[in-house]
């Protein structure tokens, strides 16, 4: 499977705090819409955070939305559902600690689930299962720093888009696009590739990476 990751922040990585968002957002789904996708892939903090529409009816993709759900977060499926970016037929990843009465909520609404890991989802293992059960083959994520960095830390993000806003935001939280543990040795660096490099209206830079794979 290849998986895009295209994420807007400041110069110092900050992903939060953006002064001017709707232009951010104008750059983001410029790129986006220039690729079809079979999935977009999000954390369930990134879904609960999300402005939903309860009254939409209408549909501009038919991607699948993959929510990683191990803790049996996200209650409202149904409106989930409904949004005009993805089609109705969501896909939870789940693990062996996910409580059983979640999972038998999933099969009420017609909710179609992956159980991969233990106590967190295997996110190598889930994408190798989306690949051969749900025939999804290009997949983007969209998500905060958590999740795009154990995407990262197992390798498996094919190519990442930086969009760079012009500002500074300073501050110790970990708001970044890369948010994991700190590495012990040099082999767990990610070496990566630049493939482009762009300047947008009002100073925004677009920087485009490939991951380098060992002994490519």
């Amino acid at each position: 499977m290849h998986v895009d990751c295209i994420v807007g922040m400041s110069l110092d990585g900050r992903i939060d705090w953006i002064k001017n968002p709707e232009k951010l957002s104008e750059i983001y789904y410029g790129l986006v819409m220039k690729t079809s996708y079979d999935a977009i892939l999000c954390g369930s903090n990134t879904i609960l955070k999300a402005e939903m529409d309860e009254t939409s009816s209408i549909k501009y993709s038919n991607q699948t939305l993959v929510v990683v759900d191990s803790k049996a977060k996200i209650k409202n499926w149904e409106i989930i559902k409904k949004q005009a970016w993805w089609n109705e037929k969501p896909i939870v990843l789940c693990s062996d600690d996910t409580c059983r009465e979640y999972l038998q909520t999933l099969e009420q609404l017609s909710i179609d689930y992956i159980i991969c890991g233990k106590e967190r989802v295997d996110l190598s293992g889930a994408i190798e299962k989306l690949e051969k059960k749900h025939s999804i083959t290009r997949m983007r994520i969209d998500s905060g720093g958590a999740l795009i960095g154990a995407m990262l830390r197992n390798r498996l993000i094919n190519t990442i888009t930086v969009i760079i806003a012009p500002q500074l935001t300073g501050g110790i939280s970990p708001q970044t696009i890369f948010s994991s543990s700190d590495v012990s040795d040099f082999e767990s660096i990610i070496d990566i590739r630049l493939e482009d490099c762009r300047t947008q209206e009002n100073g925004y830079v677009l920087l485009k990476y490939s991951i380098v794979i060992a002994n490519s």
